[in-house]
Formats: structure tokens, sequence, C-alpha cells
């Protein structure tokens, strides 16, 4: 019973600690291409990467 306290406590401090160390989402720009609005981001240097996501995932999710 003890092992899963502590289990318990440190699933907790995983869960609630770790999105307060991120960045947080970058500002995001739009488009409007054949009349639907495009959301991107437009982020970091180098060559250009394009991601696209499928039927039930956000830009976000990247």
């Amino acid at each position: 019973m003890r092992g899963n306290k502590k289990f318990g406590l440190i699933l907790l401090l995983a869960v609630f600690t770790v999105p307060a160390f991120g960045q947080g989402q970058p500002p995001d720009k739009t488009i409007a291409v054949f009349g639907q609005t495009i959301h991107y981001f437009d982020i970091g240097s180098g060559p250009v990467v394009v991601l696209l996501h499928g039927l039930g995932s956000r830009k976000d999710d990247w």
C-alpha cells in the first residue's frame, strides 16, 4: 500500500509540473487558400519543414 501512495504522488507531480516548464505555443498566422483559412506557425530558422496533420489532430499537436 505504501508503494501505491508513493507512485501516485510521483505521478501527480509529473502530470502537473512538466507542462509548467513548457515554452507555450508560438503565435500562429493565417492565410486564405481557395476560400479556406489555413492556420500555420512560422518559427525557427533553416530549411522549411511542412508538417501536415490528419483527421482528429490539430496544428498544436506538433
